[in-house]
């Protein structure tokens, strides 16, 4: 079988992906890929492209392997000079990395709350901190945009609580009145950016462990435009 997210089935990728990062204990007679690197390779493609959304983690890892490859530096290197220095973050970041050191880019960048707030405010300001323009304002826009609603309503995860979203980029877009778009973090971590009322919320309290339903994320969801429309009144 191919990878389906929040399962560690044994008879899914997903046993191997979490071996090859160090999450799963390796059994005495495994005799699959140890890295990332090794692993990404073997995936199976399960469905369509383009046809309906499916999360799947390690497409960011993915993103990260070519990234990587383009720029000729570790991903910590990459966003070290790129972002963090430019944001004038004050606290190093810190990364979780697999054996052969790289970067669990799907789940495992580690901030302090101030800073992931300064990364937020940097995107509501269309790129613009610390008086530079840090990213492009063409990406920015492309985030607020969104993406394919159909798409995403003929997903495995489509539910009323995230009705006419999209995912983008690696940002899920709720297309509400507020234009907001979601950064979601292990166990109910987020970064939600509310263009059109120019306000970041940044979260980082969690669960112990992520829920099948994601139902760590849908009480903040919920909360937080009534929390807007409080702070408009």
């Amino acid at each position: 079988m191919g990878f389906a997210e929040h399962t560690g089935n044994l008879v899914t990728e997903n046993f191997k992906y979490g071996v090859a990062l160090g999450w799963n204990s390796r059994p005495a007679d495994y005799q699959g890929p140890n890295n990332v690197y090794e692993f990404l390779p073997t995936m199976l493609k399960t469905d369509v492209h383009g046809q309906r959304f499916s999360y799947q983690t390690p497409n960011t890892d993915v993103l990260a392997w070519i990234i990587k490859r383009v720029l000729n530096c570790s991903l910590a290197e990459a966003v070290s000079g790129f972002i963090w220095q430019k944001l004038g973050a004050e606290r190093d970041a810190l990364w979780v990395v697999d054996s052969a050191c790289a970067e669990t880019a799907g789940s495992g960048f580690c901030s302090t709350l101030r800073d992931m707030a300064r990364f937020g405010q940097m995107l509501l300001r269309r790129g613009t901190f610390n008086r530079q323009q840090i990213l492009p304002e063409t990406a920015i826009l492309a985030l607020e945009a969104g993406g394919d609603q159909a798409a995403f309503e003929r997903s495995a995860i489509a539910h009323p609580s995230n009705a006419n979203y999209s995912y983008n980029y690696q940002w899920w877009h709720t297309h509400n009145q507020h234009g907001a778009y979601i950064a979601n973090g292990y166990g109910g971590q987020m970064l939600y950016i509310a263009p059109k009322a120019e306000l970041v919320f940044a979260k980082m309290s969690s669960y112990p462990t992520p829920t099948p339903d994601g139902s760590e994320f849908y009480a903040a969801m919920g909360a937080i435009p009534s929390l807007i429309a409080a702070l408009q009144a």
